[in-house]
């Protein structure tokens, strides 16, 4: 999807701020109410914002462990692949799954209440998945940086060169 400055604007404020109202950031971008919603409106209905959602601090409701969950597969037969992503979109303590390149076929965020929650989410259940040879975890001990907002600045820097 082409962006063009205004967009990205938009996008930054509502990143900040998804309860913010199209007039008002429609006065930070140069727009009148109408062209703000017409183009929120745009960028929902092309999949550029898929949601807009509250974020919510794990640590204040205790949710206070989280681990890294490095998993290698038997196989990439597309098969085993389908049902291990299948798996994964069935238990909501896994909130994140990125397919890597190398020895590690993919690697899981998992957040749990404490660490004998992730235990026996470990052993009941991720170690019990189907066509998983190996599971290798690493344990958060400081979360440092741990944002949803994307970089869109490199967007305007990529339109100027």
């Amino acid at each position: 999807m082409k962006l063009d400055s205004t967009d990205i604007e938009i996008l930054q404020a509502l990143q900040t701020d998804a309860t913010s109202q199209s007039a008002d950031i429609g006065s930070r971008v140069g727009l009148s109410q109408s062209p703000t919603w017409r183009r929120i409106s745009n960028l929902e209905t092309s999949g550029a914002i898929r949601a807009r959602v509250a974020i919510v601090d794990r640590q204040v409701i205790g949710l206070d462990f989280m681990a890294f969950v490095f998993v290698r597969l038997t196989d990439q037969t597309q098969a085993t692949v389908e049902r291990f992503r299948d798996d994964v979109q069935a238990i909501p303590e896994i909130v994140q799954c990125h397919v890597l390149m190398g020895d590690i076929d993919y690697i899981l965020v998992v957040i749990t209440r404490d660490i004998e929650h992730f235990r026996r989410l470990l052993r009941g259940k991720l170690s019990g998945f189907a066509g998983v040879r190996g599971l290798d975890s690493r344990v958060v001990l400081e979360e440092v940086k741990n944002t949803t907002a994307l970089p869109l600045g490199c967007l305007s820097d990529a339109a100027n060169d």
